[in-house]
């Protein structure tokens, strides 16, 4: 726990982070979402972050190894290069293990276990660029210091695309990475220091704005992500609502419809005059083809609510071919069209599935060909 002393300053640390951090995402300022939204995409960029850190937690040791086996550092001083070995191995194996078991943290464990994988990578990279800078001035401009500054270099071109998450942490680690070698190179003498300071400089800046470049591209990625997702999720719940609307409304309609066409049934029935029996006629048959809408806007909405379901039995082919043939070809009839009926003497007969399917895609089928 922090003591009384040390609560301003931790509180004013977090501000300049956080005004770092809204300065750089400046030109993501256009997406707006809720605190809930922000949240999320937060712990899902502290997630990704902790992801990419474990490749540094090898690379560490593999460029410490390849210092020491391939370079007169080892032989020169080789209690610091076992201590610098044994230091990244130790840092590397606690990253990696702690990165790899984030995912499966609870959120309260995640935010104790996130300051202490990014303490680790800023500690691996402070005393990488305090190395950088001891080797700088004890061997000057030699074979090991061209070595140790170009897998500096390559350790920080990986580092930006880890970091760019988090705009504060890439700058701090840029300056503890190469602000040794500055130092060192200004205080070294001869004209070789001062270019050499310069070029460390300039690459600085050169990773600083690259780094706000990557964090932007990041964050207006994920912002675009979670748009695409919450407009997909909207047009989802959309459209079940109307689904299950349609789905209701058309049972709804279904039922006075059913009591109509009985009533017009019975009437026919009875012994009526022949205008009578003609408007009746019509009635019926109105009523009829204004349930076969009803029924083919209940079949597409239960097609997109996925709560169409079908009802296997045994059926016989050619029956359901007239049925369909009879049905439409009164209408044909109308129209001036002779429907007629040809199955091959090869297709079977006798079939299991959903007649009354079958029969309603074909009545549509023949019914709009008409």
């Amino acid at each position: 726990m922090p003591t009384q002393d040390e609560l301003p300053r931790t509180a004013a640390i977090r501000a300049w982070s956080r005004k770092l951090d809204e300065s750089a995402e400046a030109g993501v300022g256009e997406f707006l979402f809720s605190d809930r939204e922000e949240a999320a995409l937060r712990r899902a960029g502290r997630l990704e972050l902790v992801r990419r850190a474990r490749a540094g937690a090898v690379a560490y040791v593999v460029v410490s190894l390849l210092l020491t086996l391939m370079t007169p550092f080892g032989v020169r001083f080789p209690v610091l290069a076992c201590f610098l070995v044994g230091f990244n191995v130790v840092l590397g194996v606690a990253r990696l293990c702690l990165a790899l078991g984030y995912e499966r943290m609870s959120e309260d464990r995640r935010r104790r276990v996130y300051p202490l994988v990014m303490g680790s990578s800023l500690a691996a990279g402070a005393a990488w660029g305090v190395l950088t800078g001891f080797t700088l001035w004890d061997f000057g401009l030699t074979y090991t210091t061209f070595i140790l500054v170009v897998c500096t270099a390559g350790i920080m071109a990986g580092a930006m695309t880890t970091l760019c998450i988090r705009y504060p942490l890439q700058l701090i680690y840029v300056v503890q990475m190469l602000g040794p070698s500055v130092i060192v190179g200004l205080a070294m003498h001869g004209l070789a220091g001062v270019p050499l300071s310069l070029i460390f400089l300039f690459y600085m800046a050169f990773l600083a704005h690259q780094g706000l470049h990557l964090h932007r591209a990041y964050w207006v990625s994920m912002r675009r992500s979670l748009q695409v997702e919450i407009a997909r999720q909207e047009a989802e719940a959309a459209s079940r609502v109307k689904s299950e609307f349609l789905a209701n409304m058309s049972h709804e309609i279904r039922t006075p419809m059913n009591g109509i066409l009985g009533v017009t049934e019975i009437a026919l029935a009875c012994d009526v005059s022949k205008s009578q029996h003609r408007h009746l006629s019509i009635v019926k048959s109105s009523a009829e083809s204004l349930m076969s809408v009803i029924d083919g806007i209940l079949n597409f909405s239960k097609v997109e609510a996925g709560m169409l379901e079908l009802s296997p039995r045994r059926f016989a082919l050619r029956e359901v071919l007239r049925e369909v043939l009879t049905t439409v070809g009164t209408r044909g009839a109308e129209r001036g069209v002779q429907l007629s009926l040809e199955v091959a003497p090869d297709v079977p007969d006798d079939l299991l599935g959903d007649d009354s399917r079958l029969r309603q895609v074909l009545l549509n089928l023949v019914g709009n060909a008409v």
